[in-house]
């Protein structure tokens, strides 16, 4: 049962560093279009 709640955790923490990556990314993305659109 503890191990079960600790691989839960691992996997919860695993999925939102996932999420926070992609939201960066996507962020990033978003400033270089952005930065690409004002000079043209």
């Amino acid at each position: 049962m503890q191990l079960s709640y600790a691989l839960n955790a691992l996997k919860l923490s695993h999925q939102s560093y996932l999420i926070d990556t992609i939201v960066l990314m996507f962020r990033i993305c978003t400033l270089k279009i952005a930065q690409i659109t004002s000079i043209s």
